[in-house]
């Protein structure tokens, strides 16, 4: 009789035992395990949507200014063309840096060419708040039609730089018409490298920024009689 009530509380406190659940520092232990995991899978899914976000902005960046400095050096290519001018003789159509940060040129867009330099075939390019601007009909870097060229809600272009280079050779002595004067009557021409720089940054970030430097040689040497 008493080992039979042995055995009975024996399979009592077997099956207890099977029964027993987590104590309280165990479960404090898994739940600051859980959330150690849980905060790390967080800070790299944050860190990762960042990284992203900020490669999308830069390539926004780099997109918009790339466009600009294209523009530039494709159009000011054509300055000085002019479809009729023989050499030798005065041609009204050329390149000028009125100042560092604005360039005026002009080329002949008649159709055939005509030679004569009008007011629709005169361009430039400036900075003016931020934004970088095309000119129509621009006889100066305050007159003509303005407008800009890269949306100003994404980027601000906070340099604009225009350095231009002419190299000058008397035709008639081959001499460098810059070191010795050329004399009237003398054909002279001119040849023209034009160095351009741009910084922009994201307008809501100004620490993303993005420089680039172009160095081009105009395809149209400028051909001038000396009065």
């Amino acid at each position: 009789m008493n080992i039979s009530k042995h055995n009975q509380t024996s399979k009592r406190s077997i099956i207890i035992n099977q029964l027993k659940g987590f104590t309280i520092i165990e479960l404090m232990i898994a739940m600051v395990l859980g959330l150690t995991l849980v905060a790390g899978v967080f800070t790299v899914y944050t860190g990762t949507i960042q990284t992203s976000s900020n490669f999308v902005s830069y390539a926004k960046l780099d997109q918009e200014t790339r466009a600009i400095m294209e523009l530039i050096t494709r159009e000011v290519r054509r300055a000085g063309y002019d479809g009729t001018t023989p050499a030798g003789s005065t041609t009204d159509f050329g390149i000028n840096e009125d100042t560092s940060s604005c360039l005026l040129y002009s080329y002949d867009m008649g159709s055939p060419p005509d030679g004569a330099l009008q007011l629709s075939e005169q361009f430039g390019f400036k900075l003016t708040s931020g934004a970088v601007q095309f000119g129509n009909n621009a006889t100066s870097c305050v007159t003509g039609t303005w407008s800009n060229i890269n949306d100003t809600n994404l980027v601000e272009v906070s340099n604009l730089n225009f350095t231009l280079n002419r190299l000058c050779f008397n035709l008639n002595n081959g001499s460098d018409c810059i070191a010795i004067a050329a004399a009237s009557s003398d054909n002279i021409v001119y040849k023209y490298q034009l160095d351009v720089s741009i910084t922009a940054n994201l307008k809501d970030d100004a620490s993303v920024t993005r420089s680039l430097n172009s160095t081009l040689r105009l395809h149209n040497d400028i051909l001038i009689q000396v009065p």
